[in-house]
């Protein structure tokens, strides 16, 4: 008797028959569900009759596939069938999927707007033309080559909807492969190529004869300054410009010149390890841009292989006219600058509303100066020679003015500083 008695609390819901177990599963969420079918075999079985019986089973939204459990189970790829799903951002690092068998099921329902691919460019060029609402695709790091570019290139030509592709650090493309793109994708209006070394001069004027319709273009620079200036020329839609340097190289005086006279549209320009004194310098003498309301100049403050840029160069610039009326939001990270400049800064840039100067030489009185813009919203000087008398004085007026100041690192204010690198 003892031992019955042991035996019947011992039972748990499991034990129960599956008609019950089905309504208890009625009441659960999906991803709920997903977890309960991995308890063990009569769970699974009960959820597989129940989606059966419930005619095809749920309804589901999945905005991206990893709000799907770790302990999804590997063959998982074919029960998809078994209920709708709609995919809007699929990303392939899945926990045991069959990469293959998701882009079937994918396809199928022709909802996918993102895609994060890595492996098998010529696997997925195949099922690209069934995504005909896909907006985006990001095929990063080593992951395709000149034979897998031209396939998908040619398969997202036949996307309606296709806007954005990223294929930085992708160092086997060269210009055939850039060539193939650009003529391919005339519509494409951003592209990301950056740290792909191995396009030279004749890629990018491939992009600039063909991609006019650009308005996102981030790239890293070689030593064919000459090429920036064949895309300045030409891609007079552009309204964001991310240009990343490779050490020893940087932008000239030339490039720059061109650069600030003839994209005149441009709105966000980031840039990391490009300019020195003379070409922003140059840029400043030549700039046109009326529209430029983000400014990112990052240096590489003391290292010899890296420009940066100083008192001089910067206070030029802040007597450009148009950047005076545009500029909101100005970032000048790692560079050699002090107090001097950023009283200029106050001064003659009177519409700022965001400033970062991290990592320079600016002491309490370049600091004040910058607190008291009007317009100012967002203040960092994280890792200046500040002294706790001046963060005081700061914090004082930081309580006074609807700001933030800023002396370790936060997110800025406005999001296409998001674009900028770190």
């Amino acid at each position: 008797m003892q031992s019955t008695l042991n035996a019947s609390t011992q039972k748990t819901p499991l034990l129960l028959p599956s008609e019950i177990l089905i309504n208890v599963i009625k009441l659960l969420r999906f991803k709920d569900i997903l977890i309960f079918r991995t308890v063990c075999r009569n769970a699974n079985f009960s959820v597989l009759q129940y989606w059966i019986t419930a005619n095809l089973g749920p309804k589901v939204t999945v905005k991206n596939t990893k709000d799907f459990p770790i302990t999804f189970p590997r063959n998982c790829a074919a029960h998809l069938k078994l209920f709708e799903v709609e995919f809007t951002n699929l990303e392939s690092i899945l926990n045991g999927w069959s990469l293959i068998k998701i882009l079937e099921i994918a396809h199928q329902k022709k909802s996918v707007t993102h895609l994060l691919y890595l492996p098998g460019s010529t696997i997925l060029s195949k099922y690209l033309p069934y995504y005909q609402k896909l907006q985006t695709l990001i095929i990063p790091s080593h992951h395709i080559n000149n034979t897998g570019l031209c396939a998908i290139s040619e398969a997202l030509s036949k996307l309606p909807n296709f806007k954005k592709l990223n294929i930085s650090d992708n160092n086997e493309i060269t210009d055939y492969g850039i060539g193939y793109l650009a003529t391919s994708l005339p519509r494409l209006e951003h592209l990301d190529i950056k740290e792909n070394f191995e396009i030279g001069p004749e890629g990018y004027r491939k992009i600039a004869q063909h991609m006019t319709n650009l308005k996102v273009l981030e790239i890293s620079l070689t030593n064919m300054d000459s090429s920036l200036i064949t895309l300045a020329g030409s891609l007079i839609a552009l309204k964001t410009l991310i240009i990343e340097g490779r050490p020893p190289f940087y932008m000239d005086a030339a490039s720059a010149s061109i650069l600030a006279n003839n994209l005149v549209n441009l709105e966000v320009l980031n840039t990391k390890w490009v300019f020195n004194d003379e070409s922003l310098i140059a840029f400043s003498a030549a700039c046109r841009m009326n529209n430029l309301r983000v400014l990112n100049i990052i240096g590489g403050q003391l290292d010899p292989l890296y420009p940066s840029i100083g008192d001089e160069s910067l206070e030029i610039l802040c007597l450009v006219p148009s950047l005076q009326q545009s500029l909101r939001n100005l970032g000048v990270r790692r560079n050699r600058l002090t107090s001097k400049s950023m009283v200029a800064v106050a001064e003659y840039l009177p519409f700022l509303e965001s400033v970062i100067a991290t990592i320079n030489n600016i002491d309490d009185e370049g600091a004040i100066a910058l607190s008291q813009l009007q317009n100012l919203r967002y203040l960092n000087l994280e890792k200046n020679p500040i002294s706790e008398e001046g963060i005081s004085t700061l914090k004082a007026l930081e309580m006074s003015a609807n700001f933030a100041i800023e002396i370790k690192v936060s997110e800025p204010i406005d999001p296409a500083f998001s674009l900028a690198f770190i």
